[in-house]
């Protein structure tokens, strides 16, 4: 239940994970994995530690990103923000957002990181969405999703944002949503996934980079 981000020609990162503050670090070009820059909060095992479970990440530069959710109480994500950049080699924590929610998603759309779905601290599985400002640092409330999803997939591709996949409680989803940047809300695709399926990792790619072309 971790998160994954890659800082081009640094290496890439693995924060979090189920009851953890740690972060797995692949310098690029190596072959060997590190110990990377712990994420804020209390040391494990003291109280109030904090946990990075179900969070989501987002590339802000080639030597930032963001880690969005993990909580100081109990087992679950939440709503801390932290920030990691190259230049300190750490984490700074940012000011917590709202709601608290973990198995969602988030992905950067100018300036803006679009975070929704997931799961609520009472086990209900959430289609709502918080926008957070980059330039101000300020969170807005923005469209619901047409269904509660969780575990599922977001990418900003090409100048839109998809959601697709995810579960609303237990059978698997197929269907996608686009997010509508100047009504800020989501809409409804006719496509589908070829599979349903949640809990799944996916990343933006060319198909040239996959398959050969005459």
């Amino acid at each position: 239940m971790a998160t994954a981000v890659v800082l081009p020609g640094l290496g890439a990162f693995i924060p979090g994970g189920f009851k953890q503050v740690s972060t797995s670090f692949l310098p690029a070009g190596g072959t060997t994995w590190e110990a990377g820059p712990v994420l804020p909060g209390a040391p494990v095992g003291e109280p109030g530690s904090p946990v990075y479970y179900g969070v989501c990440s987002v590339l802000l530069s080639a030597t930032e990103f963001l880690v969005i959710g993990g909580s100081a109480e109990g087992l679950l994500g939440g709503t801390r923000v932290a920030q990691y950049a190259a230049a300190r080699g750490e984490f700074e924590s940012w000011p917590s957002l709202y709601p608290e929610r973990w198995g969602h998603a988030c992905a950067k759309l100018g300036d803006t990181v679009v975070v929704a779905g997931g799961v609520s601290v009472a086990f209900t599985i959430m289609d709502s969405t918080s926008l957070l400002d980059l330039a101000t640092g300020e969170e807005r409330t923005g469209g619901r999703m047409a269904s509660p999803r969780t575990w599922f997939g977001m990418v900003a591709a090409e100048g839109a944002l998809v959601v697709f996949g995810g579960t609303a409680g237990i059978d698997p989803l197929d269907s996608l949503e686009q997010w509508d940047e100047v009504a800020e809300k989501w809409v409804g695709r006719e496509d589908t996934m070829a599979t349903a399926m949640y809990s799944f990792a996916a990343v933006p790619a060319r198909v040239e980079d996959f398959c050969h072309t005459a």
